[in-house]
């Protein structure tokens, strides 16, 4: 109620929920407390936001193992990455060497696609009519785009170099991840808690 009074209710971006660990270590009488909850405001109408990526959750690294399994015989893994246009595209419609174009057309000009072949990013059919897929590497894949849900940082355990015994310490992981999303380099900071 005080941060919509000051910032005003319009200017409510996102609720922020992060969940610090796992399970609690003793039975009560509630649920366990295992998260904090972040309200993320903006002053005005103009604000940054940039968007982040991990590699570092489950779900990710689950989505790498399963995705990420061709090789070219160099170690380098990658996926394959349909080059299918969604939409119908008449200027995208043409025969990339020898091989037939989608219906909608390729989803790239035939300059970036002679680029893409240039520096093997392409899966070329041994077919005609077969479809030619993108090369995504794993050693260039950024991860999954960061929601509003943090489960991949977790609490300053007591024994972290980090850890100086103040009683409401967050992770320097945390405190990054929110001044790289919400400002650029030379934007002020300021910790009201100093």
């Amino acid at each position: 109620l005080i941060l919509d009074e000051i910032f005003g209710t319009d200017h409510f971006v996102n609720e922020i929920i992060w969940q610090r660990k796992f399970s609690q270590a003793w039975a009560s009488a509630q649920f366990g407390v295992t998260n904090d909850t972040i309200f993320y405001y903006s002053k005005t109408n103009r604000r940054t936001f940039n968007a982040l990526y991990s590699k570092d959750d489950e779900n990710t690294q689950q989505y790498i193992r399963e995705r990420f399994r061709y090789d070219d015989g160099d170690g380098r893994k990658y996926m394959k990455s349909p080059l299918v246009n969604p939409m119908y595209r008449p200027n995208l419609i043409y025969v990339f060497h020898e091989v037939q174009p989608p219906k909608n057309g390729w989803l790239y000009s035939k300059e970036r696609m002679e680029e893409l072949y240039k520096n093997n990013e392409l899966c070329m059919p041994d077919s005609p009519n077969a479809r030619i897929y993108r090369k995504i590497f794993a050693d260039e894949y950024k991860g999954q785009v960061i929601q509003n849900i943090w489960t991949d940082i977790p609490i300053v355990n007591p024994m972290a170099i980090e850890r100086i015994d103040y009683p409401t310490q967050k992770p320097e992981a945390l405190i990054e991840r929110i001044i790289l999303s919400s400002s650029n380099p030379g934007d002020l900071i300021f910790d009201c808690f100093m």
